[in-house]
């Protein structure tokens, strides 16, 4: 019985390492395909932001997608053909969005507050 729980959860983890590459690479291409996947592999992430601030729009919802995959400034600012300045502009219009504290980690908050697996926020 615990070789077939085991087998199950290593097919599990499999799963989800696929999907988490396939994400990358659709993030990497700015594929219009990147956010409904990003939805499928974490079908709780759009939900507990609309919870937290209903007002969102869908690009601020992508836009946090990229963040909460851990994309640094520079790499989306790359990723998605814009200046390091616009993506800065757009973390702090997330922040207010959010009402996230200037001094708290924003990649931390989507970590931690965010739980896209999780729908009990």
């Amino acid at each position: 019985k615990n070789t077939i729980i085991l087998k199950k959860e290593k097919l599990i983890i499999n799963a989800q390492a696929e999907n988490y590459k396939i994400l990358i690479e659709l993030a990497k291409k700015n594929s219009a395909s990147f956010y409904s996947k990003f939805n499928e592999v974490y079908p709780y992430f759009q939900i507990n932001l609309i919870k937290i601030a209903p007002q969102i729009t869908q690009s601020e919802l992508v836009f946090c997608a990229y963040i909460y995959l851990g994309f640094q400034t520079k790499d989306i600012a790359e990723y998605t053909y814009r200046s390091l300045k616009t993506i800065q502009n757009r973390k702090n219009s997330i922040r207010k969005t959010l009402k996230i504290d200037s001094k708290q980690d924003l990649y931390l908050y989507f970590k931690d507050k965010i739980r896209a697996g999780d729908s009990k926020i």
